[in-house]
């Protein structure tokens, strides 16, 4: 009698789940890049893992923060004139010639560059205080990218500059170099590194398709939009936000169950969902898990990034891999909208 008191109280003194640790615990789980949180050994030296947010829950921090939501484009309470946020777009330089050397040495320099960028980050951040949000991520490949939310275009500026002189003086300090194959010697150099920012378009309707493209996964430069709108004049006239098939009109316990269904690694945290206090704070916490889980472009569908695909490599019988040509061809001649079209399609 007394062991079953016990057991009912503990359950009963059992701390409720709060929306915010869930959050957390679903971006500690799967929201850092795979390829750069992992520890690499090169040679007689170890470069330790480093934890930047995937491109997906990058693009969701930025948009959940400038109110870009569901609910608020329901009630149309979301203003892209109003919005306000730059972003600094990070190449990092002769990847192609350090993995020829061995895919170890290039993830290798990745993971310094990106331990160097996020220190940059935090630094900026740490300077700036509490008004303004930096949010940062590994873009693809060997792109990275920065997206800081609030202030003025003149106070964006000098913090993305500052960003990247904080890089670069770093990589100079510490004297970060890689290796590169060039013919058929392997030299040690500097790691390098090429820059662009990107600020919202001025125009309104330019703003509408920002944002547009950027809800599918998508950065585009003023100019770059100013050529898609002459290649498709209609898009400011598109909603700015799909809609998942599947998960559209359910019930809070239909979504959950749906979710888990699609993501049964994730069932633990997800059937807390049903724990939250309000039915407000369980849609939050689902819409959260959606626009994170879901790829963008392929709206409403379950798509692996290629690291957690080669993490779970050994769950699979057979890989098959398709490279599609043409891709930045087909943008540049039809555009980026009518491209997605023809991916969607294939897919």
């Amino acid at each position: 009698m007394e062991d079953r008191r016990s057991r009912e109280e503990s359950l009963f003194e059992r701390p409720q789940p709060k929306l915010v640790d869930l959050k957390e615990e679903i971006t500690k789980r799967i929201g850092y890049d795979s390829g750069l949180n992992r520890k690499i050994e090169i040679e007689d030296r170890t470069i330790p893992p480093v934890q930047i947010l995937k491109r997906n829950f990058f693009i969701a921090g930025i948009l959940d923060e400038l109110g870009f939501t569901p609910s608020n484009l329901a009630q149309n309470l979301f203003s892209p004139e109003k919005a306000e946020v730059g972003f600094l777009r990070v190449d990092v330089k002769d990847l192609y010639s350090a993995n020829l050397i061995s895919q170890d040495n290039g993830d290798g320099i990745l993971n310094k560059f990106a331990i160097v960028l996020k220190s940059a980050v935090e630094e900026e951040e740490e300077r700036l205080g509490d008004d303004k949000k930096i949010f940062s991520c590994r873009w693809g490949g060997d792109e990275f990218c920065i997206g800081i939310i609030n202030g003025q275009r003149e106070q964006l500026t000098k913090s993305l500059n500052s960003i990247v002189s904080k890089i670069e003086e770093k990589i100079r300090s510490q004297n970060l170099e890689g290796s590169y194959r060039v013919g058929e010697k392997d030299v040690h150099q500097l790691i390098g590194f090429k820059s662009e920012t990107i600020f919202l378009p001025d125009e309104p309707k330019e703003r509408r398709v920002f944002f547009y493209f950027l809800s599918q996964g998508q950065l585009l430069s003023p100019k770059e939009i100013k050529e898609e709108l002459i290649k498709n004049p209609q898009l400011p006239e598109q909603p700015l936000l799909k809609t998942i098939p599947y998960l559209y009109n359910l019930t809070i316990l239909e979504r959950i169950k749906a979710l888990i269904k699609m993501f049964p690694d994730l069932e633990e945290v997800i059937n807390q969902t049903s724990q939250l206090n309000t039915d407000q704070e369980k849609d939050d916490f689902l819409t959260f898990l959606e626009r994170r889980l879901f790829d963008r472009l392929f709206t409403g569908e379950r798509i692996l990034d290629l690291t957690d695909l080669i993490r779970n490599i050994e769950k699979y019988k057979q890989l098959i891999i398709f490279d599609l040509k043409f891709i930045k061809e087909m943008n540049t001649l039809l555009g980026y909208e009518k491209t997605n079209k023809v991916l969607r399609e294939l897919w």
